[in-house]
């Protein structure tokens, strides 16, 4: 086994024993999370063990080697690769013809209790106000994913349609961005048209009351150009185009 690295622990330290190989070396030493220095006696790489640096020098290893365990990592390893599509933040999954939030804890059960839990457009929203994920099986459609995100980055083309996706969510305040303004006032102008001939109430955020924000709630229409500020963050979603 001539080209293989060998990850075991001693004492508290992860070690790597393998073979020399130039390209291994450089690409290693390149890599700015790599924790592991070179042990001349011993020869051998070695950090203090932790799982994040496992995970970074197994990555980095298995371009070049064969990698094999020792039996404490052994474990370790068969427990990653089992788990590696597992959840780890609050999603809406469907498993087994029932919806559920997947790893949920008790203060986002308590917002979510009341809520029927489907891909329905409600539904969707709901969880893009409440940070939860919605699983990628679920959003196989346009529509879903529009409602499922809090911020859609949309081009001019697709403005009709997300149009009819918020006066479904019975949205109908727009809140258009300054930036808009300027340079490219045409645009700004097109875009009110655009809201208003849909039957949406359009305010411009340069011209709304300061510091309070009065019109609630809305939907703010950003350039692709601007950093987030107070009108994004208190929208109830956030379209950025692309013009």
């Amino acid at each position: 086994m001539a080209n293989t690295a060998h990850f075991f622990v001693d004492d508290g330290i992860l070690k790597i024993s393998l073979p020399f190989n130039s390209k291994f070396i450089k690409k290693f030493r390149k890599n700015t999370y790599n924790t592991f220095i070179w042990n001349k006696k011993d020869k051998v790489y070695e950090t203090k063990f932790n799982t994040y640096a496992l995970k970074c020098a197994v990555n980095s290893c298995s371009e070049f080697f064969e990698v094999t365990y020792c039996d404490i990592l052994n474990p370790v390893i068969q427990y990653a690769e089992s788990n590696k599509n597992s959840i780890f933040e609050p999603t809406l999954v469907l498993s087994n013809g029932n919806f559920y939030i997947a790893c949920i804890n008790e203060p986002l059960y308590n917002q979510v209790k009341n809520i029927e839990l489907n891909n329905s457009s409600s539904t969707l929203f709901s969880c893009s106000l409440l940070a939860v994920k919605v699983h990628e099986d679920i959003l196989n459609n346009t529509k879903k994913q529009f409602m499922a995100s809090r911020v859609n980055n949309i081009t001019k083309d697709m403005l009709p349609l997300s149009c009819n996706f918020l006066k479904e969510l019975k949205i109908d305040n727009i809140v258009l961005s300054f930036r808009f303004s300027g340079k490219i006032f045409i645009e700004a102008e097109a875009l009110k048209n655009t809201f208003k001939n849909r039957y949406f109430e359009v305010y411009e955020a340069y011209r709304m009351e300061k510091p309070d924000i009065t019109i609630h709630p809305y939907v703010y229409i950003a350039s692709k150009f601007e950093r987030p500020n107070k009108y994004m963050m208190a929208a109830l979603k956030v379209i950025v185009l692309d013009i």
